[in-house]
């Protein structure tokens, strides 16, 4: 005997995947032959400057890294996560409008490109940068210690580690930002002083993860002789 036809179909297409992950239960659009991977990595202090991580350099938590349009912040182990992303081409880097300012990147936006059933790893260094703040004054009665009768002169030259220039503001003034962590060096040229005048030897100052600004720092210069 003949079975009787169906009075209606139903047609049913699959539009909508559903992924794990530590958000829990999530819904993704699903395309056919094409599954999506994910991109991940870290963001840590490269603190020797060499471009990789190396143990013991630390990872940073609550940094935004951009993926195409797309936007995910490190967590507190210092990694991003996009997940869900097919395959294709991107441009993968740490999001500049949301940098904390004392920091700095030393790795630069990436084309990745992601193929199916792909994941991949990029990590990004970035540098903490503190700053060095101080006062030039002429040292009147030799005591190391400013006055407020003893003068602070303009347009002093200061070098920061032998390479970077900064000049005294009319107050005696001043400042290099986006100092790198460690230890530096400041000078000051003889010849750039007026004749009767002397530059101290080199001031060191050390710029740390817990004291990343130095501020209310006083060179004096003292009269040749004294």
């Amino acid at each position: 005997m003949r079975e009787a036809e169906p009075e209606y179909y139903v047609g049913v297409t699959l539009s909508q995947g559903i992924g794990f992950s530590e958000r829990g239960l999530r819904g993704f659009p699903a395309v056919s032959g094409r599954p999506p991977g994910y991109v991940t990595g870290v963001v840590y202090i490269d603190s020797n400057g060499n471009g990789q991580r190396d143990p013991g350099e630390k990872t940073v938590p609550g940094i935004s890294v951009a993926l195409a349009g797309r936007r995910t912040v490190t967590d507190q182990n210092g990694r991003y996560c996009f997940e869900f992303v097919y395959p294709g081409t991107y441009r993968l880097g740490l999001d500049l409008h949301q940098l904390p300012a004392d920091y700095t990147p030393q790795s630069d936006p990436v084309i990745v490109k992601l193929p199916a059933n792909a994941n991949l790893s990029q990590d990004f260094a970035m540098s903490l940068n503190g700053t060095i703040e101080g006062t030039i004054f002429v040292d009147l009665n030799g005591d190391g210690l400013w006055q407020p009768d003893e003068p602070r002169p303009a347009w002093i030259k200061v070098i920061l580690d032998g390479t970077v220039e900064a000049f005294t503001d009319k107050r005696g003034s001043f400042l290099f930002a986006d100092v790198n962590l460690g230890r530096h060096e400041l000078t000051i040229p003889q010849s750039g002083l007026i004749a009767g005048l002397q530059a101290p030897d080199t001031v060191t100052v050390e710029i740390t993860e817990e004291s990343l600004d130095v501020w209310g720092l006083f060179i004096p210069l003292s009269f040749m002789g004294n």
